[in-house]
Parts: structure tokens; C-alpha cells; sequence
């Protein structure tokens, strides 16, 4: 090829070898004159091989990429910021999904419970610590993001609660309840998406499922800030009165993703705002487990706080007294369960097949727990009770009516109890079981040992069919050590 030819047909040689920063990088150049396009792309300094280049710009190129850039973002070709200890990039991307980190620790802890269990074999960790990292991990993630508010961070937020209280860790347990109170009311899940609840209008709203998802969101950190605070105000964060959604629907209908109408918290009442002609005339029906436990945990906050103010409270041997209304309130939710929620073994049977054994059990002890709760009034040396009522001789058989209905719901829960330890250890997995328990074993216990005569054959025959009871409770809290903190001194 001579001089002469015009520039256009000359051939153009490649050196084969780019600019010194691809060459760094290990990806090919064009090696376009000035600047090549992967450096331009990247804003990086373009330093052609054998140009010439000053050997403080052939250093800066090679710091820019050999001692600025992360491994990561190196590997994956990425522009890096330079960032130490890591990048803004590699960050963002290790503040992963804290709801997948808390489901897993739980996911841990139960599986090394079933290994146990299913295996006989004693595992080289307490179970206990099995998720401990991920939990932990979780917990970082959702203090460092506190100023993004999600429903996925809430979820994880509740998930954690549930854990660190399993972990015995009641201070964080106290300071999680209130994250999650208040994650609730900045999202406002308390108030339905839209007065479309039947998702009949077109549009791209969301579905039944996400929707009935926040709802039962709501409804979880209802439970827990009523679980918490325990009947007093100042530790309440969420009034019953601000939660204009309705209850759970059932299992069925939540699967299938079909929207349906539902009762509100208070019993008979649907949501103000739906057209008359769509309100359903069994709403019921359409209600699930969750939403009769609800209610009744509803009654409970009631029972707790008149526990707790017992000195304002009227005489509980008076028709109108407050005792005699809660008393009413709960019997009369329990004889209205429906068939298939009633505890007998038809239903158990039922509840097996779905596995919501463990499920069907929490529903019947939380009633003989709150009856218990109720009727310690009559046992003001086994509570330390405020304002204890005095009960006069002319009452002496009413006393007596509230020691024996005390007595027989703790041996109910024992009885609930060694059902559930048939169904293997998912069917013992709430962890207010363990507090369930130990009231049990004390009431009935107290019972015998200070509300009797011993010396009765009536006593004695009572005596010898509880204690089997009583050894059944302990040896459920021995079995959930390994799920519970709290069940180690306990079973002691």
C-alpha cells in the first residue's frame, strides 16, 4: 500500500493490546483515538498504550481500578464509587430482605426442634440458637431502615417480635411492639385500601389477596400490643375504636383469593361505608379461626384491665357488677362457636388433615386462660391482686363457686395440653404456652393443697385424678425447653 493511496482505503492497524485502563480491566478496546468508549462510558481516564502518557496519569488509571474499585464490582464489571469499607453499591445490595432473614431464623429453630423430636438424637446446639445470626441480621437491617416504612419490614418487624420473645428477650421483645405499633399507623393498614372490598371496579388496584394480607397484618400487631400491655392503658399503643377494617375471612376463601364481606370486630357490625345491597346475610360464613380468636382477645383486654382496677370495680356477687358482664361476654362467645371450632375430635380430626391442630388449641386455652384470669378474684393469695375484694361469710358459697370454675378451667388447659403433645411439636408452638402452663400447675395445685380438706375421700379421688394432669403439664414445659426460654425455670 503506498503513500499515494487516499486516507479512506488505507487499512487501519490495531495494536492488539487497547489503552492501559482495559487492559486493567481485562475487557476489550476499541481503541478509539482521544478517548475509547468503555472509558468514556465510565467516565474513567482513558491512557492509550504507548501514547506517551505522564506516569502520574498511567498511576491514577491504575489506582482507579486496581486500589478504588471493590472485588465485587470489579467481577461484575460495575462502576464502583471507591467507598471503604465497602461501596455504595455492594451496600445497598448486602442490606437484603430483613422478613427473609427472620423466617429463616425461625425456619432454624424449628427444624432443629423436629430434628430432635423425630430423630431422638440431641443436637451438638440448643435449638434456641439455631437462627440466633439471621435473627440478629434482621433486626439490623429493619434499625437501619426504620425510615423506610413497608409492609414487608412490618411483617418482618412482627416475625421478630414472636422470635425474641421464643428467645426469652422480653426488654427487646417491649421496644419491637411498640416499632411495630407504629410502623401500623404510618402505612394506615387500619383502614381499608378502598371502599371497593369486593375488588369490582377495573383498574389496578390491588388484589384480594394483598388487601385481605394487610388486614391480617393489622390484626397481628393488634394481638401483640394487647398481648403487651396486658390490660393497662399507658402500655396500649393501638385503640380498638381506630381499626375500621373487618375480621379475617376464612382459610378458603383466602387461598382461592376470592373477596368476600365480613363482620367487624364488634359482633354483628360490617363496615359503614358498604351500599346495603351488598352486605351478606350470613357474613359468618365467610369468617375464619382468626377472627373469633380476635374477639376474644378483644374480651380479654377488658378482663385484664378490670383486673387491674379492681379497687373502682363494683361487688362481684352483684348481677350488674362488671365480673358478672365478662363472665357472660366469654361464655356466651364460647357456646357460639361454630361446629367445626369446637374442640372435639371430629374437629381435631378435621384440623390434623389442614395441620391447624396447633391452631384449634391456641383458640380453646386462650378462653380457659381468660376464664382463669377472670375468676382469680376468688384466689387473692395465688395473685398478688390490687385491692383484693373481701368476701363475706353470706358469700361464702360464692366464693366457693369461683375457686372450683377456677380449678376446673386450669384442669381444661391441661386437658387441651396433653392433646396437643399428641400432634408432635408444631402443635405446641405459641409462645404464650409456656405462661398457659405454669398458671395451669399453680391453680390446681393451690387448689388442692390449700382450698380443700385433704383428708376427704372426695378430696383425695380429686387429688388422684389432677396429679396425673399436673405431671402432663410439666413434662410439656421439659419438651418445650427447646422452643422457649421462659420453659426451662418453669418446668423446674
Amino acid at each position: 500500500m503506498t503513500d499515494s493511496q487516499p486516507a479512506s482505503q488505507r487499512k487501519v492497524t490495531r495494536s492488539r493490546h487497547g489503552c492501559d485502563t482495559c487492559r486493567a480491566r481485562k475487557v476489550r478496546c476499541d481503541e478509539r483515538p482521544g478517548r475509547c468508549f468503555n472509558c468514556e462510558r465510565l467516565g474513567l481516564i482513558c491512557a492509550s498504550s504507548g501514547t506517551g502518557a505522564s506516569g502520574t496519569e498511567q498511576m491514577r488509571a491504575s489506582q482507579m481500578r486496581t486500589y478504588r474499585s471493590c472485588s465485587a464490582c470489579r467481577l461484575s464489571k460495575t462502576r464502583c464509587s471507591g467507598q471503604k469499607p465497602a461501596c455504595l453499591r455492594c451496600r445497598e445490595k448486602a442490606l437484603s430482605n430483613p422478613l427473609l432473614h427472620v423466617v429463616c431464623a425461625l425456619g432454624a429453630l424449628f427444624y432443629a426442634v423436629e430434628y430432635e423430636t423425630s430423630r431422638n438424637v440431641t443436637l451438638p446446639i440448643n435449638p434456641l440458637d439455631a437462627g440466633k445470626f439471621w435473627a440478629d441480621r434482621a433486626q439490623n437491617i429493619i434499625l437501619a431502615r426504620l425510615d423506610r416504612i413497608s409492609v414487608e419490614n412490618l411483617m418482618a418487624a412482627v416475625l421478630l417480635h414472636d422470635y425474641e420473645i421464643r428467645l426469652g428477650n422480653y426488654s427487646n421483645a417491649f421496644m419491637l411492639s411498640s416499632i411495630t405499633a407504629r410502623m401500623a399507623q404510618a402505612l394506615q393498614i387500619n383502614l381499608e385500601h378502598s371502599t371497593d372490598v369486593l375488588c369490582r371496579e377495573a383498574g389496578s388496584g390491588p388484589s384480594a389477596s394483598v388487601k385481605e394480607s394487610r388486614r391480617r397484618l393489622m390484626w397481628c400487631c393488634y394481638i401483640t400490643d394487647s398481648l403487651v400491655g396486658s390490660g393497662i392503658d399507658q402500655l396500649t399503643l393501638i385503640d380498638e375504636a381506630d381499626i375500621k377494617i373487618q375480621l379475617p375471612c376464612n382459610e378458603r376463601n383466602f387461598t382461592l383469593e376470592e373477596p368476600c364481606i365480613t363482620e367487624t370486630l364488634e359482633p354483628g357490625q360490617m363496615l359503614k361505608f358498604l351500599p346495603q345491597e351488598l352486605l351478606p346475610s350470613y357474613p359468618q360464613d365467610s369468617m375464619g379461626m382468626t377472627a373469633f380468636y380476635l374477639r376474644h382477645i378483644a374480651t380479654r383486654r377488658k378482663v385484664l384491665k378490670y383486673i387491674k382496677h379492681l379497687d373502682t370495680a363494683k361487688l362481684p356477687w352483684l348481677p350488674d357488677s362488671e365480673f358478672a358482664q365478662l363472665d357472660a361476654e366469654l361464655r356466651d362467645w364460647y357456646d357460639n362457636l361454630p361446629a367445626n371450632l369446637q374442640f372435639t375430635p371430629t374437629t381435631l380430626y378435621i384440623r390434623q388433615e389442614t395441620s391447624q391442630v396447633g391452631a384449634l388449641c391456641a383458640l380453646h386455652y386462650a378462653y380457659h386462660q381468660t376464664m382463669c384470669d377472670l375468676y382469680r378474684i376468688g384466689a387473692p393469695g395465688l395473685y398478688r391482686l390490687r385491692s383484693a375484694f373481701i368476701f363475706p361469710p353470706e358469700q361464702s358459697n360464692f366464693l366457693a363457686k369461683l375457686r372450683f370454675t377456677l380449678f376446673g378451667h386450669a384442669r381444661s388447659l391441661a386437658t387441651i395440653m396433653s392433646e396437643a403433645l399428641r400432634h408432635g411439636p408444631h402443635a405446641i408452638a405459641d409462645s404464650w404456652l409456656p405462661t398457659v402452663l405454669y398458671d395451669s400447675c399453680k391453680i390446681m395445685l393451690f387448689y388442692l393443697t390449700q382450698l380443700i380438706d385433704p383428708s376427704l375421700d372426695t378430696s383425695k379421688a380429686l387429688m388422684a385424678e389432677t396429679i396425673p394432669h399436673v405431671r402432663d403439664n410439666v413434662k410439656a414445659l421439659k419438651i418445650m425447653r427447646s422452643m422457649y426460654a421462659a420453659a426451662g425455670p418453669l418446668s423446674k
